[in-house]
């Protein structure tokens, strides 16, 4: 049996747009373009969430950003190699308000809350303190 692993998670997510530039910023495209912590997925809360279009008795208002039924979830998971007892450090960039959702998300899922960690500070602070 495979030992846990320790797997870092980009949990960026914006709500608004930036206050210096006034766009709204793309977590996914700045997960792809980097940097990132070496091995890191990028967990996509929109990507994973009740859509009204793919679960209408789930989201009947179609609100967004409505928590993913558990096998979505766990769908994911498999897909990102991540197993309940692996340890999963979840970090986001600066701006990103949201990262505790990631958290959440998992911990409401089943995995065990002393196996998801929250990244005190952001990857451009650990960038420039590395």
């Amino acid at each position: 049996k495979e030992s846990p692993k320790i797997i870092h998670v980009d949990g960026s997510w914006y709500h608004r747009p930036d206050p210096n530039t006034g766009l709204l910023r793309n977590p996914s495209r700045e997960y792809i373009s980097g940097p990132r912590l070496p091995g890191a997925r990028y967990l996509d809360i929109d990507a994973l969430a009740t859509t009204h279009e793919l679960f209408p008795n789930r989201n009947p208002k179609g609100l967004p950003h409505m928590m993913p039924p558990q096998k979505l979830f766990g769908l994911a998971m498999d897909a990102y190699n991540i197993r309940s007892e692996d340890h999963v450090v979840i970090y986001a960039r600066r701006g990103a308000l949201f990262t505790p959702r990631a958290w959440f998300l998992f911990v409401s899922m089943g995995h065990d809350p002393n196996r998801v960690h929250l990244m005190q500070g952001s990857l451009e602070d650990y960038v420039e303190e590395k």
